[in-house]
């Protein structure tokens, strides 16, 4: 059977949309020709048609840039590509930590969604839970989220759920708060050490490949089997390395029993 050839005006195409991609204030006409070493007839052709795709547009300025529609298409590539990968780190944490229930989750403008989960009543099932959030002030996720989200989402957040009605039944202050939080930075993770807890709870951010804070997975376990600060701090960096490992070497940490 004959080999098959690529299609060359669809790799021009996708070197043309690359080049979009990385040009802040888009490219001229000319310009992208030179860069493409091909005549100025052939790389308009080409623009027209990714223009009618909705993945290219041309600018006040006759330079030609990537729409909104190309950055939502890598966005959405990314966003799966997380998910499955943290599905298999979800699965392979839980064949270590049986008793522990964890959780994905996201923040949105009004709250932290569970978009994630697994529970030790249905091992290895993925649930995708509907309108369930995590608590600010007192989940390992909450507190995740104000450690490590940016400065002006933390500030909405806090807005919206102000600590004097939310929060005065765990903390005594604010300012005790903040400390526990300025220490939950320099270690990495979020964890929940309240008096008389039935459950230890820790969250680690989930940073995507371009360094950008994405989600949080929170671990949560019965105190009877994570009951020494050497068990919990164990899962906490188990967890870490998990989460640090999306990118890489997947669970090595873990498989090493760190």
């Amino acid at each position: 059977m004959a080999e098959t050839k690529p299609v060359q005006s669809l790799l021009r195409g996708v070197e043309l949309l690359r080049l979009l991609a990385s040009a802040q204030h888009g490219m001229r006409l000319q310009d992208l020709a030179q860069r493409m070493g091909l005549k100025v007839p052939t790389v308009h052709n080409l623009l027209k048609t990714l223009s009618v795709a909705g993945l290219v547009e041309k600018l006040s300025t006759n330079h030609y840039a990537a729409t909104l529609s190309l950055v939502a298409l890598g966005d959405a590539v990314r966003h799966n590509r997380q998910h499955s990968e943290m599905e298999d780190l979800m699965r392979c944490m839980a064949q270590q930590y049986k008793q522990a229930r964890f959780v994905y989750s996201k923040a949105t403008d009004t709250a932290l969604v569970v978009v994630l989960r697994m529970s030790p009543d249905q091992p290895k099932i993925i649930q995708y839970p509907s309108g369930l959030q995590n608590a600010l002030y007192n989940s390992s996720t909450g507190l995740c989220f104000l450690s490590f989200a940016p400065m002006e989402d933390v500030c909405a957040m806090r807005e919206r759920f102000p600590f004097d009605e939310y929060a005065t039944q765990h903390w005594t202050s604010a300012e005790h708060l903040d400390k526990h939080l300025q220490q939950q930075r320099k270690q990495g993770y979020a964890e929940t050490l309240f008096k008389k807890q039935e459950l230890y709870r820790v969250s680690v951010p989930v940073y995507d490949s371009l360094g950008q804070l994405s989600g949080y997975l929170g671990v949560a376990i019965g105190i009877q089997h994570m009951g020494t600060r050497r068990a919990q701090r164990a899962l906490a960096a188990d967890v870490k390395a998990g989460v640090a490992g999306l990118h890489g070497d997947l669970f090595a940490r873990v498989e090493d029993g760190a």
